[in-house]
């Protein structure tokens, strides 16, 4: 769902594999919390 969703993964353009990988990584664990705070879980345990 996230390349066609609404982060818009694309070729980061670079020739660094690192920095390559450590967008896409960051890209995980932005999907990751906005699943978590779309279906609340991350919210209600704060509370």
């Amino acid at each position: 769902m996230q390349k066609n969703g609404r982060y818009g993964l694309e070729h980061a353009y670079t020739r660094n594999a690192t920095a390559s990988k450590m967008f896409y990584y960051l890209l995980q664990v932005a999907h990751i919390i906005a699943q978590l705070v779309e279906r609340g879980s991350l919210f209600r345990k704060a509370q």
